[in-house]
């Protein structure tokens, strides 16, 4: 996916471990087309539905990013734009009472994450988010919004922070006597290109960025899960019980069945 090969390249900060997504860009790149279409025959990506009681179910699962292509999202992807699509579907009948995501997510690019995170945290109706296995980074950032957020208990929650990757070649230019000639009007533009590395001015204001997006997705998250304590969202990654006592997870339950069921009940 594009963003998300711009932000591994150093260009734009990341809500996702950076190996991760590495990892998910070479397989995709190596084994997508073939082991992406015997996953899709045999396990076809869920589609929104709802329930005989009314709730739309909606699957929010994969590296999180916007403008993804088939293959992106058959290499597993999600796509922000399309989950943002399935909500104002799932607003627009008129049998849905409630809304619930089954995520599974390590996060993804900052590019669309506040405003799928705005768009859930302004649902008009009851809603409520499961992890299974992993919510992590942008997958939190997006989905601790919803009203009630429920892990099993050996899930994995967490990693509320903002990573930014880059490389310079500065001292290998250095070495093999090669010298960059760059002319720039305006002192942090295009910073480190070429891998020329970083003057202490552009480091400086890259960290300024990279920090008051964090504070920014701490405030997010605060707005809905308002007992969890700052020194808890520095990038730490709880299990589903760790989360529940620190506040970012509402409740427990080691099956998305049991958790719907009791989201239908007390609704």
């Amino acid at each position: 996916m594009k963003s998300l090969l711009s932000a591994l390249q150093g260009r734009e900060p990341m809500l996702c471990d950076p190996i991760k997504a590495a990892n998910h860009v070479k397989y995709a790149e190596k084994y997508g087309v073939v082991e992406g279409v015997i996953d899709l025959f045999f396990n076809p990506v869920a589609k929104p539905y709802v329930t005989p009681n009314g709730t739309a179910v909606i699957e929010a699962k994969g590296v999180m990013g916007v403008g993804l292509t088939k293959f992106d999202k058959m290499t597993g992807g999600m796509d922000m734009e399309e989950i943002a699509d399935q909500i104002d579907e799932a607003l627009a009948n008129p049998a849905v009472k409630r809304i619930a995501f089954r995520v599974n997510s390590p996060g993804g690019t900052v590019l669309g994450t506040p405003e799928l995170a705005d768009k859930v945290a302004m649902l008009p109706i009851p809603s409520m988010t499961y992890v299974k296995e992993l919510m992590a980074s942008g997958g939190v950032y997006a989905f601790s919004q919803t009203d009630h957020v429920i892990a099993s208990p050996s899930a994995y929650v967490g990693s509320v922070g903002v990573i930014m990757v880059d490389e310079s070649y500065a001292e290998h230019y250095k070495q093999i006597g090669l010298q960059l000639e760059i002319f720039r009007a305006g002192k942090f533009k295009a910073a480190n290109v070429a891998g020329e590395g970083y003057t202490e001015d552009m480091r400086a204001d890259e960290q300024a960025r990279i920090n008051a997006m964090h504070e920014r997705f701490k405030a997010v998250v605060k707005r809905k899960r308002s007992y969890v304590r700052d020194e808890d969202m520095e990038g730490q990654i709880f299990t589903g019980e760790e989360a529940a006592a620190k506040g970012l997870v509402t409740g427990l339950a080691v099956s998305f069945k049991d958790a719907l069921a009791a989201f239908e009940a007390n609704d």
